[in-house]
């Protein structure tokens, strides 16, 4: 047998150590690594076949900016439970987590996420993610997937499928599901709906937004540049000069006062604030220099 082939089966505690290739079956399933505030409560899903042993293997930061490898995470010891899904918690307060370790704790981006072999350094799989310049450093698989913020995860969807491409393997999900199946929507919502500011602004009678959770597109001229409440995100607020409202979310942007910006992203409603932000937040420039209404 080959030496660097090695299959041991326990049947009683179900623990298999595995070849390279058995490795290859585990893949990066779903993370949170920006959280509202200062990036609390992160995380990181892994799935594979259910007992299988994580010894010998590591989770590593790679940054966009300059390649520099950070926050590596040793798996030695570790194991996948039988469900298939191992979590890794920034503080132990994910549900369903098997593991704890602050270093889980990545960058905003653009970055990536690597699970490789701790001594041959072999790459099993590669997340990077969010908008990457050209001298940015991209080690994941493909194309970039989207930015995450703000409590919504980034999943592998269909869950636990890979066809090595980010951008087709990621979605933005708000609604994450630490150690159980993704079920978020694949291939996105479909095409936005063209909406007003003041439609987007609309409450109901409980004051919540008419159009909650509604993916749309709207245009307007920015009043507030980003850096009122994030410093790595966009906060921008824009009026069409009737409506106001706040965009959030995505990885910050040179937006400047007077930008005409088109919108795209998902109606939501934070400390009865109502915004647009993520899942699949795009904001495009559409000119410059404009007068303030």
């Amino acid at each position: 047998m080959n030496a660097r082939v090695r299959t041991h089966l326990l049947v009683a505690g179900l623990t298999v150590v595995c070849s390279p290739a058995a490795f290859a079956q585990i893949v990066i399933n779903e993370v949170v690594y920006d959280n509202a505030g200062s990036d609390t409560h992160c995380w990181l899903e892994l799935k594979g076949p259910g007992g299988m042993s994580l010894d010998g293997l590591e989770v590593v930061g790679v940054n966009g900016n300059g390649g520099v490898e950070y926050q590596a995470i040793s798996l030695a010891g570790q194991t996948i439970p039988a469900d298939g899904y191992f979590v890794i918690s920034q503080d132990g307060t994910t549900p369903n987590s098997d593991m704890t370790d602050s270093n889980v704790n990545y960058q905003n981006g653009p970055d990536n996420i690597v699970l490789r072999d701790a001594t041959s350094l072999e790459v099993l799989d590669a997340l990077g993610y969010g908008n990457f310049g050209a001298t940015d450093i991209f080690v994941g698989e493909g194309s970039p997937a989207p930015g995450q913020t703000n409590d919504i995860s980034l999943a592998r969807c269909p869950d636990g499928e890979d066809t090595n491409d980010n951008s087709v393997d990621f979605v933005l999900d708000a609604d994450p599901t630490p150690g159980t199946a993704n079920d978020a929507q694949c291939g996105g919502p479909g095409d936005p709906t063209a909406v007003s500011l003041c439609e987007v602004a609309a409450n109901d009678a409980d004051g919540v937004p008419v159009l909650l959770n509604e993916y749309v597109i709207c245009t307007g001229v920015v009043i507030s540049p980003s850096g009122i409440f994030s410093t790595s995100t966009n906060d921008i607020k824009i009026t069409d000069g009737e409506c106001c409202i706040t965009v959030f979310g995505g990885d910050l942007m040179p937006i400047a006062l007077g930008d005409e910006v088109e919108v795209i992203g998902t109606v939501s409603q934070f400390n009865g604030l109502t915004e647009i932000s993520n899942p699949l937040l795009e904001i495009n420039i559409i000119s410059t220099g404009n007068p303030i209404p």
